[in-house]
């Protein structure tokens, strides 16, 4: 899976909220939530699979934490269509003002 699909589902984007504050056990984040805790475990390894979560262990203890570095390919992406986007919305504004000129 990678991070997009990661991404997808709300409550993988609420645990990363959660995470955000700092690092948690599983059993932590799981009490945040309605849904089983084998559910929770499910949407950990998805994040997981997507490089967007680190896990560490302590004693029987899974302790998550954010991936940085899994953040990194989504922030390249972001960018380069925030840049494709921006050239698109600049070039809009010039023929909307040259548009207007001529009214």
């Amino acid at each position: 899976m990678d991070a997009y699909t990661a991404l997808a589902d709300p409550t993988r984007r609420e645990i990363l909220r959660l995470l955000d504050d700092g690092p948690l056990e599983s059993s932590e984040i799981a009490r945040h939530f309605t849904i089983s805790k084998p559910a929770i475990s499910k949407h950990l390894k998805k994040l997981l699979e997507g490089a967007l979560v680190s896990r560490s262990t302590a004693a029987q203890r899974r302790i998550y934490e954010v991936n940085p570095d899994g953040f990194a390919e989504l922030e390249s992406w972001l960018s380069s269509r925030r840049g494709a986007w921006e050239s698109r919305l600049d070039n809009l504004q010039k023929f909307l003002e040259k548009s207007h000129e001529k009214i």
